[in-house]
């Protein structure tokens, strides 16, 4: 993996800001939140971001990694609303196309 290009970077900067955008509209999260859901991306993302730099291969740090979501999720759920943690759970599940959740994602039937 190594250490990201600037390119890469800004193409990870620019997702981020279209995924605020929408997380914004689909929950309709107030300025507060949004600039909370940022620092709470921002502390996971530098973390994950060790992992991922760090010694061993793929397979040994894909477990770690997804413990980084679960941290991100109870980041979010201190200053999310109920309903609002909900949708956000939801649309991560989505994300992550029922990877580590023993099994195919759940499509339509």
């Amino acid at each position: 993996m190594g250490k990201m290009t600037p390119e890469q970077k800004a193409q990870l900067s620019k997702m981020r800001e279209a995924r605020y955008k929408q997380a914004a509209k689909d929950l309709k999260l107030t300025p507060d939140q949004i600039k909370k859901m940022r620092a709470a991306d921002d502390k996971i993302q530098a973390k994950a971001m060790k992992i991922m730099e760090g010694p061993g291969d793929q397979q040994s740090k894909m477990p770690k990694l997804m413990g980084m979501r679960a941290e991100l999720l109870a980041e979010y759920k201190k200053f999310l609303k109920p309903d609002q943690y909900k949708k956000v759970e939801e649309m991560m599940n989505q994300q992550m196309g029922g990877m580590g959740r023993g099994g195919a994602p759940k499509g339509k039937g």
